[in-house]
């Protein structure tokens, strides 16, 4: 991600995991530049440690890393040097793959970056078809909330089936010995698709009604059961895809470098093609995902997203969610 911060006089290398918890009393202190990706991807981290600390900025010209201070001792050095610390000395999830991500196969990264937007979706999707399911039986509150939300997982969901369409799958015809798989999978978008815009049809409808309308409770509990539907098929198309079409990768990706691609350029194709996700739809979709997961998506962006600015802007977007979360 380039230097962006101060370099100190001297580096500390992260110590082994303690077996004892941080003192509580400990104070810890992030120095960095507020147009450092590094710095944010670090702050990212500590926000999903639950650690207590505080963010200096610093645009000192001396300072070429970040510095995470902690009581006496400073930690600088390389943004993998300085999670590795993190993850070594706070609970939580880890904020780097076990063995880097630099390390891992395009196929590996490629297939973590799908079935980790799989998870998003359904979750959002459970989140929505829950709230409809309390209303349906009497319950109320969040109708303007559920509304927007379902309408900004329709896009993710739009986004992420067109760049199946129009990168992944084609990359998995050339695999696979039954050149029926993908065509099964482009069918199950079909159907998809017409009942994602059916229900917000009826989301709309049922909006516009209110809660005293006659019709309201068999509208809400129309919409229920058609939420669930749709929940259960895309759980089961989801299923389907990572049993039977991401395993695919590890051939597609042999192919590839056989045939001279640049198979390293794939994963940022696939955060290309869904640019709404990985702009101003970030914090919702990251919502989506448990820490553990959300910490190895952060890697993938990271990796993947070569522009510092765009990578940057998203950093600073899913920091200002967790902040307002705590």
């Amino acid at each position: 991600m380039g230097n962006c911060a101060p370099k100190p006089k001297r580096s500390s290398p992260p110590p082994r995991r303690s077996s004892s918890p941080v003192p509580a009393t400990m104070t810890f202190q992030l120095f960095g530049s507020e147009s450092c990706p590094i710095a944010a991807r670090i702050r990212i981290s500590l926000l999903y440690k639950n650690s207590t600390f505080q963010f200096i900025p610093s645009e000192s010209p001396i300072l070429r890393h970040p510095v995470l201070r902690c009581g006496s001792q400073s930690i600088s050095g390389s943004a993998d040097m300085i999670l590795r610390y993190i993850d070594s000395t706070f609970p939580g999830p880890p904020s780097l793959a076990e063995n880097g991500t630099d390390r891992s196969s395009v196929a590996a990264e490629l297939g973590n970056a799908v079935g980790l937007q799989h998870r998003s979706i359904e979750r959002h999707l459970e989140g929505v078809a829950r709230w409809a399911e309390e209303i349906a039986s009497g319950g109320g509150g969040g109708r303007i909330a559920a509304g927007r939300r379902y309408a900004e997982l329709v896009e993710i969901m739009l986004e992420h089936a067109q760049m199946e369409e129009r990168f992944l799958f084609p990359l998995l015809e050339r695999a696979a010995e039954d050149r029926g798989l993908c065509g099964v999978a482009y069918g199950e978008h079909a159907k998809e698709l017409p009942m994602m815009n059916g229900i917000k049809e009826d989301m709309k409808s049922v909006m516009a009604m209110g809660p005293k309308a006659p019709c309201y409770q068999e509208a809400m509990l129309n919409l229920s059961q058609r939420l669930k539907t749709l929940q259960e098929h895309c759980k089961e198309h989801f299923q389907k895809e990572e049993r039977e079409l991401l395993p695919l990768l590890n051939t597609a990706e042999s192919i590839g470098k056989e045939e001279g691609e640049e198979t390293e350029r794939w994963l940022d194709k696939v955060m290309e093609l869904m640019e709404v996700t990985h702009s101003q739809l970030f914090p919702f979709f990251m919502s989506g995902l448990l820490p553990h997961e959300s910490t190895k998506y952060v890697e993938l962006i990271c990796k993947s997203i070569k522009d510092q600015q765009q990578l940057l802007l998203l950093l600073k977007s899913l920091i200002t969610s967790l902040e307002r979360k705590r």
